[in-house]
């Protein structure tokens, strides 16, 4: 053979035995591998990245629990204020006046008028009828206009 042929060249370089041509099958193997490669280095980049992100995650989570803290924080002042605004009505004069009328009572020579449900006056599942409700309605107002006109004074 001569010098430069390249049967010669594989001969050095494989050893006497001729190079045999890569099949597809070698070479969708490569592919393969390659892709498994790339798969495995993205799992490991997307664990590196999720670890880096949890602490912000955490806070972020946290960030919003403190502020659904706050807004019941703030609620719960705002009743407390409407709490003790109600508790120092209540210890004036108007205001036990009022606390007494809505538990039912009367001043001294006052007259009690306590209004009753006709009979008959409840429809077939118990409650009262609707023109029951209007009746009662329009009676309890009024009483309510007339006791501010009518008192009873035993004195002269």
């Amino acid at each position: 053979m001569r010098r430069g042929s390249t049967r010669t060249r594989f001969s050095v370089l494989t050893g006497g035995r001729p190079r045999r041509r890569r099949t597809k099958l070698a070479r969708s193997f490569r592919v393969l591998l390659a892709l498994a490669v790339a798969a495995c280095g993205l799992v490991v980049a997307g664990a590196i990245i999720a670890k880096g992100a949890r602490p912000y995650l955490i806070s972020h989570g946290e960030a919003k629990e403190i502020a659904q803290i706050k807004q019941q924080i703030a609620q719960s002042e705002a009743e407390k204020r409407a709490l003790k605004k109600n508790i120092e009505y209540v210890q004036t004069p108007q205001g036990k006046e009022a606390e007494a009328r809505k538990l039912g009572w009367v001043k001294e020579g006052e007259i009690a008028v306590v209004l009753e449900a006709p009979q008959g006056s409840e429809g077939a599942n118990g409650q009262p009828s609707d023109s029951a409700k209007r009746e009662s309605f329009w009676q309890a107002a009024g009483y309510r206009v007339l006791s501010l006109f009518v008192r009873t004074d035993s004195s002269p």
